[in-house]
């Protein structure tokens, strides 16, 4: 039974203030990088989530299209199945994608399922890349 929702349960999430500041002090990209792998494989213990982020979410060939705005709590969007570019808009901030570069767009896939599917996104300062 494949389920008859499609959606995403979108938490926007970014380091915390000591852990930004630690990811900054480190000497050279690769310290950074298992700084940032850290962080990613223990999401609960050092990021909180990010408000105010400006959401917007498109099919890729459709005119479906989601806008919206982050809180505290998880974002529910519910679109139809299909395949979408998610772009994500905080002040000196970019979206930290699966290869550990910052961006400001993500693809990303609608599937039917028996409910929303949790999706976290981690933003950084720009500078974290520079």
């Amino acid at each position: 039974l494949v389920g008859n929702i499609s959606g995403i349960r979108l938490d926007v999430r970014a380091p915390g203030d000591a852990r930004t500041a630690l990811i900054l002090s480190m000497p050279d990209k690769i310290s950074r990088l298992e700084m940032l792998k850290e962080t990613v494989n223990n999401v609960e213990e050092y990021t909180v989530a990010l408000s105010n982020v400006q959401v917007t979410i498109e099919e890729k060939n459709g005119p479906n299209k989601f806008v919206g705005i982050s809180s505290a709590a998880p974002l529910e969007i519910r679109l139809p199945k299909g395949e979408y570019t998610m772009s994500l808009a905080y002040p000196g901030y970019k979206i930290l994608n699966k290869n550990y570069y910052l961006v400001d767009s993500v693809n990303i896939s609608f599937e039917l399922s028996g409910d929303l599917i949790p999706e976290t996104v981690i933003m950084l300062p720009k500078k974290v890349g520079e």
